[in-house]
């Protein structure tokens, strides 16, 4: 389409040449306009063929910049999509986070209650086995004691036990250190150093008796036999190193 400006002018210069009065100058003068309008024509030909040009490339970046911003709002529905199932699906974990606390929190309680309940026990059995210590021990030293009150009846009955008080204690104590095997040699020794002594005393008495160290009634009277006393002296003086006044 022409320019409206150009059509303008063209219409002014035609009118311009018939106004005069000479055909020559007329025809001159239309021949000049023709020539003019014609480049000027071409020029506009010119001029659109360029903004056609420029409006190929933009209609053709218009239909890239459309292809793109289809691929991007398909991508961005893409993501939408993508995005809405992500909520969906946390929205499903968060459910089941919660279920999982929860049971969690109810696993917690148990073994806190588990807890309470084996610091009782501990308690309990701590006391219990604190009676069975004590109870143990006591019946250990029942034991103890009437091991001791066997051995030192033994001892009593064979005349091998010391007077005093002190010097029982003592013996006592003696016995209840000692195991099976050594307080059979501990009796044996007594009885052996019991029969030399009763030989040695008798040897100093001024009786007439012939029996034997084995016969011998060991009596507290002082009737002129061996007496516990005299036995007890003896074998406190060779166990203690007391010499009697």
């Amino acid at each position: 389409m022409i320019d409206l400006t150009l059509k303008n002018e063209i219409e002014k210069l035609v009118s311009d040449i018939f106004s005069k009065k000479a055909d020559t100058d007329k025809k001159e003068m239309l021949i000049a306009a023709l020539e003019s309008a014609k480049a000027k024509l071409e020029e506009a030909a010119a001029s659109i063929s360029d903004k056609d040009s420029e409006i190929e490339e933009l209609a053709s970046k218009l239909e890239e910049a459309s292809a793109a911003l289809a691929e991007a709002t398909e991508k961005v529905q893409t993501e939408e999509t993508s995005v809405e199932e992500m909520a969906a699906s946390l929205e499903g974990k968060d459910e089941e986070l919660a279920k999982v606390t929860e049971e969690l929190e109810a696993e917690k309680v148990k073994v806190a209650d588990y807890e309470k309940a084996a610091e009782t026990s501990d308690i309990e059995t701590s006391s219990i086995k604190e009676a069975l210590e004590k109870v143990s021990a006591e019946l250990a030293q029942i034991k103890m004691d009437a091991m001791v009150a066997e051995r030192m009846a033994a001892l009593e009955e064979a005349g091998l036990t010391r007077s005093d008080e002190a010097g029982i204690t003592a013996q006592k104590e003696k016995v209840a250190s000692l195991s099976d095997e050594d307080y059979a040699s501990y009796k044996e020794e007594l009885e052996s150093i019991k029969a030399s002594i009763v030989e040695s005393l008798k040897d100093n008495q001024t009786t007439t008796n012939t029996s034997t160290a084995n016969d011998q009634v060991i009596n507290l009277e002082g009737d002129g036999e061996v007496t516990v006393k005299d036995i007890g002296e003896a074998l406190k003086e060779l166990f203690y190193g007391e010499k009697s006044k």
